[in-house]
């Protein structure tokens, strides 16, 4: 069994030295040149015959270069035409497993390939509504995967019967995968240190401005609820301030309609490990409040801003019960404890507050959000930036494989807001399918419990002010 572009490797391999006697292709590449142009948004192999291919790059999710990319077209399997005739050549039977809505392979390509497989093709499964990855939607997966397993069980057994498959026990199966996660973070080789997120940062300029980001963005501060003046807002690894600066511009947007400059101030707090994103926040967002104050006469300011490098990791420099808003978007994950850091979080959520939590889902596929991504890229900076985030992510999802991310599922973000104690909780779909959006309220009366301990605990956690580059603004 194998998926995507090692589903192709796996045909050519077996075509040269036959020893399978069932193949299964999951969402597979069966034209390698035109899905990777499809999700790359140009042609790799042209560049490599250029002489232009980096030494490492991101290519249809694994990190390779110059190597792969030779023995590409060495090994001839690169397009429909080599794999058309490696189908011809094929001797063991096939089942392939496709996905309805697959950005990443095209419809006239597959038919070509099961036309070409001929009476090789014991089976072809389409997955309804399914992108290139299986694994996104986890109940699909495992009707996909009880088919296979029956139908390999009819193929190798001499009486097949439907009493021979068992489905495993869920819990049995989320103690083999903590099992493997532990086994997999003593194992991890990709680095996502202060140097991965410093880089990873600094090429996320660009997806800010894409559509998905923007509803996320958006998807995000109605969840949040209305915030009125006097209140304090934590935005916990703000990053570069995107979710900082979509709030000042809201809020720019609600006064110029109409509605009187604030008496009282709004506090904003942004919060995040690397000083680089920090500085470019500060300056995004004081650059904004400049602009928008020019084009009024006699503004209060209406929101005061305030920085601090702070690890998520560790415990929170604030006191108990500080924030009436707490926003988190899309960095949860990346914590080594979630669960510690998010009782963290909500231990300095005021009672009556909000939290407002997104996160990404387990064995994401953001395919589609790529080539949005580089399809509105105008200049050529944009696009490099998308390739850069494009090979960024193939560490993510390295990593996620390894242990040191964690992104729940449905269920087990069920589980974490229950112990929590909050009341109204509400979970949503979000980023195109790819992320989940938590939203939480602290009830009015909370009796507050003992500040959880965090592994790793470093002592006397205080504010990092940052002379120089961090400060209060107006």
């Amino acid at each position: 069994m194998a998926s995507s572009l090692a589903s192709r490797v796996a045909l050519k391999a077996e075509v040269e030295c036959p020893s399978l006697s069932l193949l299964i292709m999951l969402m597979s590449i069966v034209n390698v040149e035109r899905s990777a142009a499809t999700v790359h948004q140009e042609d790799l192999f042209a560049g490599y015959g250029k002489g232009q291919c980096p030494d490492s790059a991101n290519f249809l999710g694994f990190n390779v270069g110059n190597q792969f990319l030779g023995d590409a077209i060495a090994k001839q399997f690169v397009t429909l035409e080599h794999t058309l005739i490696d189908a011809a050549s094929l001797t063991s039977p096939v089942i392939l497993v496709s996905a309805e809505k697959d950005a990443w392979v095209a419809p006239d390509d597959l038919q070509a390939f099961r036309n070409a497989l001929g009476r090789h093709l014991a089976q072809w499964i389409v997955v309804p509504n399914a992108l290139h990855r299986l694994q996104e939607n986890p109940k699909m997966a495992r009707e996909t995967y009880r088919q296979l397993i029956a139908q390999c069980h009819e193929h190798v057994a001499q009486n097949p019967s439907s009493e021979a498959i068992h489905n495993p026990n869920r819990l049995d199966l989320g103690r083999q995968n903590r099992r493997e996660k532990i086994a997999q973070q003593q194992q991890a080789e990709t680095d996502v240190g202060a140097g991965f997120w410093q880089d990873y940062l600094g090429h996320f300029q660009s997806v800010a401005k894409c559509r998905d980001y923007v509803k996320l963005l958006d998807h995000v501060f109605h969840a949040l609820g209305p915030i009125t003046p006097g209140q304090k807002i934590l935005d916990a690894g703000c990053g570069n301030g995107n979710a900082g600066l979509y709030f000042l511009n809201g809020l720019a947007s609600t006064i110029a309609s109409g509605m009187p400059c604030l008496e009282e101030s709004i506090q904003y707090v942004g919060i995040d490990v690397v000083p680089d994103a920090l500085k470019r926040a500060n300056d995004a967002m004081t650059a904004a409040t400049t602009e928008w104050q020019h084009g009024k006469t006699a503004l209060t300011p209406f929101v005061t801003k305030s920085w601090a490098q702070v690890d998520l990791g560790q415990p929170l420099p604030f006191p108990d019960n500080r924030f009436d808003r707490i926003v988190s978007n899309l960095v949860i994950g990346y914590v080594r404890d979630p669960g510690a850091a998010l009782r963290e979080l909500y231990r300095v959520l005021a009672p009556g507050g909000r939290m407002v939590i997104s996160n990404l889902k387990p064995n994401g596929d953001f395919s589609g959000i790529y080539q949005s991504l580089v399809s509105n890229a105008a200049l050529p900076q944009q696009r490099e930036e998308a390739r850069d985030l494009l090979n960024n992510y193939g560490k993510i999802r390295q990593a996620e494989k390894e242990g040191q991310f964690c992104f729940f599922n449905r269920t087990q973000w069920e589980s974490i807001v229950a112990t929590l104690g909050s009341t109204n909780a509400r979970i949503f779909s979000t980023f195109a399918g790819q992320a989940y959006l938590i939203a939480l309220d602290k009830p009015a009366v909370y009796a507050q419990a003992q500040r959880p301990m965090i592994r790793n605990e470093k002592q006397s956690p205080r504010l990092n002010p940052l002379p120089g580059v961090l400060k209060q603004v107006a």
